[in-house]
């Protein structure tokens, strides 16, 4: 399904893209994620990450011109809408972060939804949650129910002045990705008003040169899948990893010679880097985040032949691809 190779190819400069997967308000994804769907009673993990965290990672972004996609997840482990308040969090806290996000990211990074809550399923009437992880419950409904979930989360996002363009799937998807696509599709019509979207599911960390793709093509509506080229190469500090160097050499080395980002740069496609909020936060030592710095540090020393662009830049191009192929 992938579009001709001498499309990206053949362009002057090659895309380049961050992907900060499960952005939460106050709270640590994986505290929550490991209490609700796990069933660990009292997780390893910190149950919160400050703002003033957030303000470290734009500082980082703002100063190499970095563009991608940064997740914003609506109704957070159940514990409320960002738009209203969540249980146990300071109001004052949660608009502290959501005006960090409004104020300096949505011109360099597309505002995904990541679905609702992360964790468990909500009921959408009742808004409590069912005992079924979200990304388990999803693979099993079909395109109006999808349809239904995701303009809820979209709409969330909009209360709050944050325009989502576009959808990130938490965990994975084992249902019909074609209704997914489409319901994706219209529930950005039906919130935003845009007949052009797309959407990061699949994590592509073997295949030589994952390319995006147009999933729906219909007359002028088009919805595009965006696959990562990497894995998660800050996941360790997760688990206590603190050396910055060795966490950043998992995407390039010091010298630029290796590392997954320097074979994706010369398989000539598109570079997708996926980390994860958590990740960069590394439990409190913010390993992560200082590893992240490096990278870029080393992109900009070593690959001089690409384009920070955002998600729906990279998905624009994917319409173009799609339709000079078919001319």
């Amino acid at each position: 399904m992938s579009e001709p190779n001498d499309y990206w190819s053949a362009m002057e400069r090659l895309p380049i893209a961050l992907i900060i997967d499960d952005p939460m308000p106050c709270i640590n994804p994986l505290y929550y994620f490991h209490l609700q769907v796990s069933k660990i009673a009292e997780p390893a993990h910190e149950r919160t990450i400050p703002v003033s965290f957030l303000e470290q990672f734009v500082e980082v972004v703002e100063s190499h011109g970095v563009r991608g996609d940064f997740s914003v997840i609506p109704y957070p482990a159940g514990l409320g809408s960002i738009a209203e308040g969540l249980e146990g969090f300071d109001d004052a806290e949660l608009d502290q972060w959501l005006g960090l996000v409004r104020d300096h990211l949505p011109e360099n990074f597309d505002i995904h939804s990541e679905i609702l809550t992360h964790t468990l399923a909500l009921d959408l009437e009742t808004k409590k949650l069912i005992d079924i992880s979200e990304h388990d419950w999803m693979g099993e409904q079909g395109e109006e129910i999808l349809t239904e979930y995701f303009a809820e989360s979209m709409s969330i996002l909009k209360d709050v002045d944050l325009a989502n363009h576009g959808i990130t799937q938490p965990c994975y998807f084992k249902g019909d990705e074609d209704a997914y696509a489409k319901a994706i599709l219209n529930a950005e019509k039906r919130v935003n008003g845009r007949s052009r979207t797309h959407y990061f599911l699949d994590v592509c960390v073997s295949q030589k040169r994952p390319l995006p793709y147009c999933r729906v093509a219909d007359g002028g509506e088009f919805v595009v899948s965006i696959p990562s080229g990497t894995g998660d190469g800050f996941w360790p500090a997760n688990n206590g990893s603190t050396d910055v160097d060795a966490l950043a050499d998992f995407y390039l080395t010091s010298d630029g010679q290796g590392g997954r980002l320097r074979e994706l740069a010369d398989w000539q496609g598109p570079i997708i880097i996926l980390t994860h909020w958590q990740s960069l936060y590394g439990n409190g030592s913010q390993a992560g985040l200082n590893g992240l710095a490096e990278l870029f540090r080393r992109i900009d020393q070593h690959l001089d032949g690409v384009e920070w662009m955002k998600i729906s830049e990279i998905s624009d191009l994917t319409i173009d691809a799609h339709r000079g192929s078919r001319t």
